[in-house]
């Protein structure tokens, strides 16, 4: 037989396959160009920000040299020398400015106002000195002496003589918490920020998020690989975390401008649409499994409904050969028995008749004689019935009222096994297209069998139905006894075939019955369920006979007019 419910589950899983992939795919595409729209949305962000702050810088730059350049600018109307006045009155307007001095041509410093750093005598020997005196301005960052490691800004311009030698310069220390303020006042979200690095890996600004303060170094290996991709655009920060990262490299000075945020923040929303996208694919696949489970199992229903009619109508055909060739054989031997039964019979008879007062003593051996010869002319006579054609005119019965008769007959029986009898007969039941003296000897062979099935105690169950859709008239005939095994139970309309010990039955009653009730253009099914070994005790057992029947039009009026119970 069919595993109808692995082809329910092999639908399931198709449909899902069918349904699911196109979708998975569709969400992934949509998720990817989702996730690149913020990624360059952000790199963008990004990028304007870095763009913004390097016009900042560069606007610092030039108001510092223009600073500067109007105290060199005095010094050169003073012929070098240096005006104090002006170097202290810039350094009370210009807050930023935590040290201004001037030096001459040799590095010495000539005067000064603000924080004083241990700079020592001369500056001749230092990069930035030797800028300056070349007639160039400088703006980098220095670490001096005795400022414990922290770098800051220097600014110097040259202060020239009247005939544009270079003859000392003015210079400024400028703290770079101012620039510092500013990056920090720049809005990135939550984890961004924007910082500036020397070429040395040196934080030349305080981070905002991870809080790494001006003048410390990283450790070099990090910065070594500070600018190396690690994904696309993603980049390892001080933190260890992963980023997402423009920078640009100033080329005076030399300073990295570095922009940032983190990629847990940036992908955020698009990690919330990908968990909206994850739930509303398992939603649609659970969808898809559901309906994917009603149409298989609507489908394997149809298949099964069709196998099991052509299964029932393949097992019709064999039946139906099968009585057709046992009819014409039987038929036959009936014919050419009966002749020979009939002559012993009487020829039994008469001797009994003769012998009664000479052979007393043979009467008895004389009446088994009789009636084993009875007993074979009632086979016979039950061949005959199988092979007949003629009794299956139509002819209008009522099957309550005939099955009623019966049990009523029946009832006593019954009664004696301490059985049951339970009677469910629908009001109204039309007629059916049958004889009723056939349809008594099928109920009859039927009743009979569950009878015996159950021997002592049980439940015989008859009830009748009406089936508008296929008008036909249902008769279920079931019994609570051990019930028929699986193996034999195709078997049982076959002629000759009984379960029964040798010389109760001759295995003909129900196949007598299946072609009587076939050839009224009804039919006839069996289902049993029989205890298994390892079976609970307590497991409900029996047999349940099912007969269908062509009914006449389901007409009340008709019914009671026409009803009629053939019972001759």
């Amino acid at each position: 037989m069919m595993s109808f419910e692995r082809l329910r589950v092999k639908l399931i899983i198709t449909l899902i396959l069918i349904s699911s992939v196109p979708l998975i795919f569709f969400a992934t595409v949509v998720y990817k160009k989702e996730a690149q729209l913020v990624r360059k949305k952000v790199l963008s962000h990004l990028e304007s920000v870095v763009d913004q702050n390097m016009l900042m810088l560069e606007e610092f730059r030039l108001e510092r040299i223009r600073d500067l350049s109007l105290l060199a600018a005095t010094a050169e109307v003073l012929g070098g020398a240096c005006d104090i006045t002006h170097l202290k009155l810039m350094h009370r307007e210009r807050s930023i400015y935590r040290h201004i001095f001037m030096a001459d041509k040799e590095g010495r410093i000539i005067c000064q106002t603000g924080i004083k750093h241990a700079f020592g005598a001369r500056f001749l020997d230092q990069t930035w000195f030797k800028t300056v005196a070349k007639g160039g301005s400088f703006m980098g960052d220095v670490a001096f002496p005795g400022a414990k490691g922290r770098h800051n800004l220097l600014v110097a311009v040259p202060v020239k003589s009247y005939n544009g030698r270079v003859s000392g310069v003015v210079a400024a220390v400028v703290d770079f918490q101012g620039i510092a303020n500013i990056m920090k006042s720049t809005g990135i979200g939550r984890t961004g920020e924007i910082y500036l690095l020397n070429s040395e890996g040196v934080f030349l600004t305080t981070t905002r998020v991870g809080e790494s303060r001006a003048g410390e170094r990283m450790v070099h290996a990090l910065f070594a690989g500070y600018f190396k991709e690690v994904g696309p655009d993603e980049y390892v920060d001080y933190r260890g975390k992963k980023v997402i990262r423009v920078y640009k490299k100033l080329p005076d000075p030399n300073w990295y401008l570095v922009g940032e945020q983190d990629s847990s923040e940036v992908f955020k929303d698009i990690t919330n649409l990908r968990n909206l996208f994850v739930g509303f694919v398992v939603l649609l696949i659970g969808l898809i499994a559901l309906i994917g489970y009603l149409i298989s199992t609507r489908i394997v229903g149809l298949l099964k409904s069709a196998y099991e009619q052509t299964r029932d109508l393949e097992i019709q055909v064999i039946q139906k050969d099968k009585l057709a060739s046992m009819g014409l054989l039987t038929a036959g031997i009936a014919h050419e028995l009966n002749t020979p039964l009939a002559s012993a019979l009487l020829y039994t008879q008469m001797l009994k008749e003769d012998a009664k007062d000479a052979w007393p003593f043979s009467m008895e051996k004389l009446s088994s004689i009789e009636g084993e010869i009875k007993r074979g002319s009632k086979i016979v006579r039950n061949l005959l019935d199988f092979s007949r054609q003629s009794q299956t005119d139509s002819i209008t019965t009522d099957v309550n009222e005939l099955l009623r008769k019966l049990l009523d007959v029946s009832g006593q029986m019954c009664a004696d096994r301490m059985i049951k009898v339970s009677r469910t007969f629908e009001k109204d039941l039309p007629l059916v297209k049958g004889n009723a003296s056939i349809l008594h000897q099928v109920f009859m062979n039927i009743v009979a069998n569950a009878v015996d099935a159950m021997e002592n105690e049980g439940t015989l169950s008859v009830l009748t139905r009406y089936i508008a859709s296929s008008q036909r008239v249902v008769i279920e005939i079931q019994d609570t006894g051990n019930g028929i095994p699986e193996e034999v139970l195709g078997n049982v309309f076959d002629p000759f075939f009984t379960t029964k010990l040798s010389g109760e039955g001759t295995g003909l009653g129900l196949a007598i019955a299946y072609s009587m009730v076939r050839k009224m253009g009804g039919n006839i099914r069996v289902a049993s369920t029989c205890r298994r070994e390892g079976d609970v005790v307590s497991q409900p057992t029996g047999t349940i006979f099912t007969i269908e029947l062509p009914a006449l039009d389901h007409d009340p009026q008709n019914i009671e007019e026409e009803r009629t119970v053939d019972m001759q």
